[in-house]
């Protein structure tokens, strides 16, 4: 890593279901910006630093990532 006066975001996040280790989600990663997005399930968009924009969102058993658009 190195400094510099652009604005960057690393996180990382772990999701368990009903308290269980064994039913977890994991996610990492860097970005640049984000974004809610709007409709009838909640998901949030990550403007990757490769340009690819990556989706997190619950299929309804599980919370999945993927790619909505690369750069």
């Amino acid at each position: 890593m190195r400094p510099d006066n652009e604005q960057h975001f690393c996180f990382g996040l772990l999701i368990l279901k009903n308290m269980q280790p064994a039913q977890k989600s994991l996610f990492y990663g860097c970005f640049t910006g984000w974004h809610l997005v709007s409709g009838p399930k909640a998901a949030l968009d990550l403007d990757m630093e490769s340009g690819a924009t990556l989706r997190l969102y619950s299929d309804g058993s599980a919370f999945r990532t993927r790619i909505v658009r690369r750069n």
